[in-house]
């Protein structure tokens, strides 16, 4: 039993069971910028489809003894057909359409951040999408001469050449029962990732400049992960033809599986990828996972039965001695515990009719309720002035000297007014006659 094997296809496994999860996710990300969101997100899934496979050959095709116990153990020979197949799909097309498409997207995000960042220029907007189409054009009609041309290389057999060319093209099982790289072979994957490399960086450089936010995501990927890879597949490419000697075949490969899984998850957690609607589905989908777990423990829970034995609950006795006693809850106490736990808090006739049918009349009649607040200050307005005089009144009653206030108050009250109807009466016109007369009677 090899670790090494064990871990290569468990990790194959896993990327496989991820895969429709993480096309998914692709799928609901919108980039509304984009002059094209839908090829924009095309370009994605196939991306993501692409660098699966990738390990799916390495694992299934290229290193058959990962699967095969007896081909580990020098004791059958690989398949010669799968072997073909191997070097075909991998160095003829995946690999190629892995890095087209990886620059692809990085132009597609340079195009949406210029139109982004001058959106209110028309003059700028139509240029920047006239020159980004330019290039697409451009760099589609190279690769699909370049992965032509390569397909054909890696399809040739090496005896339909003569002595000179044979040795370039040969490939098979080579002494260690392993399948071999032609020479072919290994220069078309050097120059895939030289020439992704230049490109890559050129383009990784323009879209720094045009980013007004720096993501830390796309700076790891574009100016560490990029280079890194393809520095170290030059190196272990050379290994395996016996151009350097660094490690065994084995090792290689391994190392190539390894920085395949790393590049393919630095790739797809990227900024440019995923975009920042990535972490607002992923938080959704986590919560609706997270209900439905609930639902199912809950049903699981109600299929043990009815009969639940709780905990020993322990009680102290008048001599300081415990007592152990076994609660044991009959069915209904069960059935009770539980639906008031999960389910919702009953609720009355009047209380529903005060809450919800109270409130669509508020929503549907605001003038009524502009009214009723007006008639309801006017009833509270009575209620506290009729309170007040109640107070007075049996203040009033139970202290005296309050009330011969009163009285007195009531009494200057009248005089008050019977001044004012005095003023009122007119005084009669004396004579001399009665002035005299008065004189008299004052005498007296």
């Amino acid at each position: 039993f090899d670790v090494w094997n064990a871990a290569q296809s468990a990790l194959t496994a896993i990327y496989i069971a991820f895969y429709p999860f993480v096309i998914s996710l692709l799928y609901q990300i919108r980039h509304e910028m984009a002059s094209n969101p839908y090829h924009f997100m095309l370009r994605k899934i196939i991306l993501i489809t692409c660098m699966v496979a990738k390990l799916v050959i390495f694992t299934f095709l290229r290193d058959q003894y990962v699967w095969n116990e007896n081909i580990n153990k020098r004791e059958q020979v690989p398949n010669q057909s799968l072997c073909a197949l191997s070097r075909f799909s991998y160095f003829g097309i995946i690999e190629i359409s892995t890095f087209f498409l990886i620059v692809m997207i990085i132009w597609d995000e340079t195009e949406s951040l210029t139109i982004t960042k001058y959106q209110l220029n028309a003059e700028i907007v139509r240029n920047a999408k006239l020159k980004a189409a330019k290039h697409r054009f451009f760099l589609s009609n190279f690769f699909k001469v370049y992965l032509f041309c390569t397909a054909a290389l890696t399809l040739i057999p090496s005896s339909f050449l003569s002595s000179p060319l044979d040795a370039f093209f040969t490939d098979g099982i080579d002494d260690n029962y392993r399948c071999t790289t032609s020479d072919v072979a290994a220069i078309i994957s050097i120059t895939n990732h030289s020439l992704f490399f230049s490109v890559a960086l050129y383009s990784s450089i323009h879209l720094r400049r045009t980013e007004s936010r720096f993501y830390l995501s796309n700076t790891i990927a574009l100016f560490c992960l990029i280079p890194i890879y393809c520095v170290l597949n030059t190196l272990l490419i050379c290994n395996d033809n016996a151009w350097l000697v660094i490690c065994t075949v084995d090792t290689s490969r391994r190392i190539q599986f390894g920085a395949a899984v790393i590049f393919i998850v630095g790739m797809t957690c990227t900024h440019i990828m995923m975009q920042a609607q990535a972490k607002q589905h992923v938080a959704a989908a986590a919560q609706r996972f997270s209900r439905q777990f609930n639902r199912l423990s809950v049903a699981f829970r109600q299929s043990m039965g009815n009969i639940n034995v709780f905990p020993l609950a322990v009680q102290s006795t008048l001599h300081g001695t415990n007592k152990i006693e076994v609660e044991t809850k009959t069915a209904a106490a069960d059935d009770r515990d539980r639906f008031s736990q999960f389910s919702v808090a009953e609720v009355t006739e009047d209380q529903y009719d005060s809450v919800v049918i109270g409130s669509i009349h508020h929503n549907d009649d605001i003038d009524g309720d502009d009214a009723y607040e007006e008639e309801l200050q006017q009833t509270q307005t009575e209620e506290d002035t009729s309170a007040l005089s109640e107070d007075r009144q049996n203040e009033t009653e139970n202290d005296p000297l309050s009330s011969n206030d009163d009285e007195q108050d009531a009494i200057h009250a009248d005089d008050d007014d019977g001044d004012e109807n005095e003023q009122h009466i007119p005084m009669p016109v004396l004579t001399n006659d009665d002035t005299t007369d008065n004189d008299h009677d004052n005498i007296e």
